[in-house]
């Protein structure tokens, strides 16, 4: 209980921290992969970079929604804020998560219109899914897509982690995608059974996912600087 009721009584500091800490994680992450997409024109370092700055832009808008969950009571004034807060986050992690395994296909689809094509289609999907989100109030519109994103996300780099066995950069790409999977879970799993049911173990749960969203970018940095040292 002691952890919960420190992070209830001092969520916006650690919430601040938190976003800090992601958005300059984002930023050394993208700077350095759009750095090689400049030198090099490589499609998949693109998207990657990407799906961080999209990251960091939802994280943004998430300490805003929770900024209007935790000190207003949503009144006529405050709730369109909330409810453009709350949309511009699941929009945003949505289409992120999205080009990450885009990222891993792109070598895949060889004609450039059907980027645009594919491009399109899913920044119309996840702008209907997250407006549909909000309208009904239901986060599953958006987290069941996300998981399957994922799922597949974490098969694809899986194979790559055992073609490539000697290759350490492969393994912990493989982690980072699986930390994005257990993430979405864990909060599929608490919306569903604790949200409004159990604010303690809700809060718990909310602790643990960021802590593994803090660990996802910082191996991610890790692989950047690692794998890109020479740009």
């Amino acid at each position: 209980m002691y952890i919960e009721e420190f992070y209830f009584n001092n969520w916006i500091l650690i919430e601040s921290f938190f976003l800090l800490a992601i958005l300059i994680l984002c930023y050394m992450i993208f700077s350095k992969t759009i750095k090689v997409y400049v030198f090099s024109s490589y499609k998949p370092i693109k998207y990657l970079s990407l799906s961080v700055i999209l990251y960091g832009l939802g994280f943004f808008f998430r300490f805003f929604r929770l900024f209007v969950e935790n000190t207003s009571y949503l009144t006529n004034t405050i709730q369109p804020l909330y409810i453009l807060f709350a949309f511009s986050e699941q929009f945003l992690t949505s289409l992120a998560g999205f080009y990450i395994l885009y990222a891993l296909i792109r070598r895949k689809i060889t004609k450039e219109e059907n980027h645009i094509i594919i491009n399109t289609i899913a920044i119309l999907f996840f702008f209907l899914l997250s407006l549909a989100s909000i309208i009904t109030k239901n986060r599953l519109i958006n987290f069941i897509p996300l998981i399957t994103i994922f799922i597949s996300a974490v098969s694809i780099t899986y194979k790559n982690k055992i073609k490539n066995k000697n290759n350490n950069i492969s393994s912990l790409f493989f982690v980072v995608v699986l930390l994005n999977l257990i993430g979405w879970i864990g909060h599929t799993l608490a919306w569903i059974f604790l949200v409004s049911n159990n604010d303690y173990l809700y809060a718990q749960v909310f602790i643990i996912m960021d802590i593994l969203t803090f660990g996802m970018f910082v191996i991610f940095r890790y692989i950047t600087y690692k794998n890109l040292k020479k740009f």
